[in-house]
């Protein structure tokens, strides 16, 4: 058995120890991808301790083109840049660099509504895009007259499934964030008749096996 510290190096080594911890635990478990949007936010819908204070990207529209561009936020009392007030969102993620990106060649929409259900109770709405060469097809699907619809996006080869329970949904943006040629998506959606919302990030790049894109990231809001 190794023989015990002397008691002078074992009282520096606890008060090293003691001086680290607090630094230790107010970055313990740092998202390894945020999303923010700018605004208020309830404290109990978002806990800001775990954010981290730089490496933020602000995504921006510049003249006819979107940019991800490089900016510190303030996080108390609300999100906000102050040398990008118009920032659609705010975004973390060591994937994402700064610069010009692809967006898809059409009007972003309001919104893909909650279809109305047929006489069964099932029934679908669904918006049509193009990227590049591929299409995609962003498909809310009622499953039931009692139960939410899900989202999914369909690219003619892989049905990918992005949300459930979902009553409504927000197209925010698409396009491609990460450079990798793929369709990247944020989208807002309505849960529990408003009563809770999500914004989420989805990136190709993260995307499994049979997926075109993988939810990395969300921010949520309560009603």
């Amino acid at each position: 058995m190794p023989s015990p510290l002397p008691f002078p190096y074992r009282a520096a080594l606890l008060s090293a120890m003691l001086a680290i911890a607090p630094a230790i635990a107010a970055n313990e478990h740092p998202p390894a991808v945020s999303i923010l949007q700018p605004g208020g936010y309830e404290t109990a819908d978002l806990d800001v301790s775990p954010l981290p204070r730089d490496g933020w990207l602000a995504l921006v529209k510049r003249g006819g083109h979107w940019e991800l561009v490089r900016t510190k936020i303030d996080l108390d009392p609300e999100i906000h840049s102050s040398s990008q007030p118009e920032a659609l969102v705010f975004l973390h993620a060591r994937r994402l660099s700064a610069g010009r990106v692809r967006t898809l060649a059409m009007q972003l929409p309001d919104g893909v509504d909650l279809p109305e259900t047929a006489a069964d109770g099932k029934g679908k709405n669904q918006l049509a895009m193009r990227f590049g060469a591929q299409r995609y097809r962003l498909i809310l699907s009622a499953q039931g007259s009692d139960a939410g619809s899900n989202l999914v996006l369909d690219d003619g080869r892989t049905r990918t499934l992005l949300d459930t329970d979902t009553d409504s949904a927000q197209l925010m943006w698409a396009g491609d964030l990460d450079h990798d040629g793929r369709l990247d998506l944020i989208i807002s959606t309505d849960h529990e008749d408003g009563r809770s919302a999500d914004t989420c990030l989805y990136l190709s790049s993260a995307a499994g096996k049979h997926q075109s894109v993988k939810k990395v990231a969300c921010q949520s809001f309560s009603g």
